[in-house]
């Protein structure tokens, strides 16, 4: 089914879109949770079917997604992809999976005998409304500022790209009055070894460790807990850092959050204004 958008700031009136949730996937399907949830939600919010898609390796793929809309006719489709920071993946894969070249956030696409126009919206990590979704989380965990580290954990990227959205969530943890500190499990520094001993050295009794990732994969369920030192399939407890105990607790992936779904919405917004204003470039 497509959908109607609310009429609002950044919607077309009588546009009927199909929004479509595109996410990495994983061969083992441990990744799909997010796009999932979220996509339910949507729908929920909506009240029609947002569908999600993954760009290889899970079900449903982006090319059977784009078949079923073929069949409905949509005016425009609308792609929210449910990437942590900007990159390669959000920026050059995913549109080239719907038919646009690498780098082109909208134009139109050869589907079902016409010509549709497509337009690819924005990452969540860099969306303003971060800053709301860490605030709550923080709040949530009922971790006491004056005796909690937090130590945020990104994927890592070559590119930077997830340095510099960890960074922009860091500061939202800095303002809400806690002591931060961020790592890697891949690719930068530090690694988790290495922000742990950073945390370690405010002297607090708590670290909240929080995972920047979308959702659960092996890196968040198995990698990342053994480098914190928890016992596996625990998420609290003691630990040794740098030779002293210390209380870790270590959040859901940050992709999980309810909160999330709202940026979606937000961005889905934000997109259909930008390909008014464009003119569908």
């Amino acid at each position: 089914m497509s959908i109607r958008p609310l009429r609002g700031p950044g919607t077309l009136p009588h546009t009927m879109d199909s929004i479509v949730i595109a996410a990495h996937g994983s061969r083992d399907r441990t990744c799909t949770e997010a796009a999932e949830t979220h996509a339910a939600r949507l729908s929920e919010i909506l009240g029609t079917k947002v569908r999600h898609a993954y760009k290889g390796h899970d079900e449903p793929t982006i090319p059977s997604v784009l078949s079923e809309i073929a069949a409905e006719e949509p005016d425009r489709i609308v792609v929210l992809p449910l990437f942590f920071a900007p990159g390669m993946f959000p920026e050059r894969i995913i549109p080239s999976k719907f038919g646009l070249p690498q780098g082109t956030l909208s134009g139109t696409i050869p589907l079902g005998g016409r010509d549709v126009p497509i337009v690819i919206a924005g990452v969540f990590g860099t969306h303003p409304g971060m800053r709301r979704v860490m605030e709550k989380v923080l709040a949530e965990s009922g971790a006491d500022p004056a005796d909690t580290s937090v130590l945020l954990i990104g994927h890592g990227s070559p590119d930077g790209f997830n340095r510099s959205t960890l960074d922009l969530n860091a500061g939202y943890v800095a303002d809400a009055g806690y002591r931060v500190h961020r790592c890697f499990n891949e690719f930068e520094r530090p690694d988790i070894a290495e922000g742990l001993a950073e945390a370690e050295a405010d002297g607090c009794g708590t670290i909240l460790a929080i995972p920047m990732f979308v959702s659960s994969s092996h890196h968040s369920e198995v990698e990342i807990p053994e480098g914190l030192g928890l016992a596996p399939g625990t998420r609290e407890g003691p630990a040794e850092v740098c030779g002293r105990t210390v209380h870790i607790v270590y959040l859901r992936e940050i992709g999980l959050d309810p909160g999330i779904a709202d940026i979606l919405l937000e961005t889905y917004r934000e997109a259909a204004r930008r390909h008014r204003t464009d003119g569908g470039r």
